[in-house]
């Protein structure tokens, strides 16, 4: 609905439960919720800002998501190399520290992108 621009209200009502238990895999319902959510996301995206009507915030979530992990990996294995061969860290560390803080950056603006145009269209 949000990508089609429509709005939607909460109608509260009382939740009744009987004495029935339930038999909800907390492990299996999490991971499948948020595989569920994850792949919602992307279609979202790739439907309002792609498909649908071009916006550049695109290019700020590609690139956070992308720099993020690459951050991390490089990190990992400059703490690696420092342990395991006693290589420089400051110039790798640096640097990995760099792309993942670069890429939360970029990431956390395209949130914001992405919430300044919902409230700009209501």
């Amino acid at each position: 609905m949000n990508v089609f621009g429509f709005r939607v209200i909460n109608v509260p009502h009382p939740a009744r439960y009987g004495k029935e238990k339930s038999k909800i895999k907390y492990g299996r319902y999490i991971l499948k919720v948020s595989n569920l959510l994850l792949m919602n996301f992307f279609w979202r995206l790739k439907t309002k800002y792609i498909l649908i009507n071009f916006h550049p915030l695109i290019f700020f979530y590609i690139f956070g998501i992308l720099m993020v992990p690459l951050g991390v990996i490089g990190g990992i294995y400059t703490i690696h190399n420092k342990l395991l061969f006693g290589e420089a860290l400051f110039i790798r560390g640096v640097l990995s520290a760099l792309l993942a803080i670069i890429g939360i950056q970029l990431f956390l603006f395209a949130m914001l992108f992405d919430m300044q145009n919902e409230n700009y269209r209501i």
